[in-house]
């Protein structure tokens, strides 16, 4: 009987090992049976284990960790983020992989959305979809936000783009990149009393941003507040010396708001940059004009017709200066070209008239050829 006892015993021992393994897999297979899933790359199936181990187990962050990445994996962002919530609620276990993985997550998305609309073309579809994929991620995030925003205002989705500008103002009121957006918002709807607010504000936060101080300047003079538009061209033309257009702007201000000695100096500037500028040349032009120096004019204005030979106001001008010194046919001729189309390229040799000879002594007019 010994014997028997003996020979049992480990069978037993045997059987107790086999219940225990068993009971412990009824207990664990389910998140057992996910990683399996997972590691196997059958994202789908091993997402129904983990999600049948978290309602098991609510307080378990294994499962929920595990169930976060599944749903990663699975491009479900949402539900990834509120997975891993409830694993850091339970424990600190997986907060260092957690933050990792976030950040990662996050930054392929907003690398996606910035590509896909910045590429030719742009694929602005996939970019909104890849940005809100980030915002899932991290909601709330800046600069997702500003590339939504950004894709919203490329395909005229102007109230939404407006939306997220005014929460990114109301959660950073520092934010000199909403305020700006914001007043472009309001230029391209022609409401400058609105928008004048918003730059003033990105001004203010930078007097250096040179874009911003444009913006101003074109709000200032739409809403006829010249004096004002000359500061900022001022300061403009101080911070970017370089710049024709703005020396160019300048002059044009100084005539509207009758400081036509200072409006030739700025268009002297310009010309100092590039002799051949038809804006700058043509701004000189219509000095002349308006102080009553036609002969100071005329050569000007024959110039322009070659550089800028769709100008119809240069057209008109010569028509009146050749009538008024008796020269009908070129009169005739000028007269002809302002009334045609206003665009399309000439040849130079065609566009521009005869030139114009006054003598100095006599004052009578002739032309080359006559």
């Amino acid at each position: 009987m010994a014997l028997r006892q003996t020979s049992i015993e480990p069978m037993v021992r045997s059987s107790r090992v086999w219940l225990s393994l068993l009971l412990l897999a009824a207990c664990s297979s389910v998140g057992t049976m996910g990683q399996f899933y997972y590691e196997d790359g059958d994202f789908e199936k091993a997402r129904g284990e983990f999600e049948r181990a978290v309602e098991a187990r609510p307080n378990d962050p294994v499962a929920s960790f595990w169930l976060g990445k599944t749903y990663a994996e699975l491009g479900q962002f949402e539900p990834m983020r509120l997975a891993w919530e409830a694993c850091l609620a339970s424990s600190l276990r997986y907060a260092e992989d957690i933050e990792n993985l976030t950040a990662e997550y996050w930054s392929m998305q907003q690398a996606d959305g910035t590509a896909r609309a910045e590429a030719t073309p742009a694929d602005y579809r996939g970019s909104l979809a890849a940005f809100r994929d980030a915002l899932a991620i991290d909601p709330g995030n800046t600069r997702s936000l500003q590339g939504l925003a950004y894709v919203f205002m490329q395909i005229d989705s102007v109230d939404q783009a407006r939306g997220i500008y005014e929460q990114l103002i109301k959660d950073n009121p520092a934010d000199p990149a909403a305020y700006q957006a914001l007043g472009s918002i309001h230029l391209q709807a022609g409401r400058y009393a609105e928008a004048v607010d918003y730059v003033e504000h990105t001004v203010a936060m930078d007097p250096f941003d040179t874009e911003a101080l444009r913006l101003l300047g074109f709000v200032y003079e739409n809403l006829e507040r010249y004096a004002e538009a000359v500061e900022v061209a001022e300061q403009l033309a101080a911070l970017a010396p370089e710049d024709l257009a703005i020396w160019v702007r300048l002059g044009r201000l100084y005539d509207r708001v009758g400081e036509p000695e200072r409006s030739e100096l700025a268009y002297a500037q310009a010309l100092a940059l590039d002799p051949a500028d038809a804006a700058a040349l043509g701004g000189v032009a219509h000095l002349r004009v308006g102080l009553g120096d036609d002969e100071a004019a005329l050569p000007l204005l024959e110039l322009l017709t070659v550089l800028s030979p769709e100008d119809r106001q240069v057209w008109l001008e010569l028509a009146r200066i050749y009538r008024e010194r008796g020269l009908h046919e070129h009169s005739a001729r000028a007269q002809q070209r302002a009334s045609g189309p206003a665009s399309g390229q000439v040849d130079p040799e065609e566009a521009a008239p005869a030139a114009v000879v006054i003598d100095d002594e006599d004052g009578s007019v002739t032309t080359d050829g006559d």
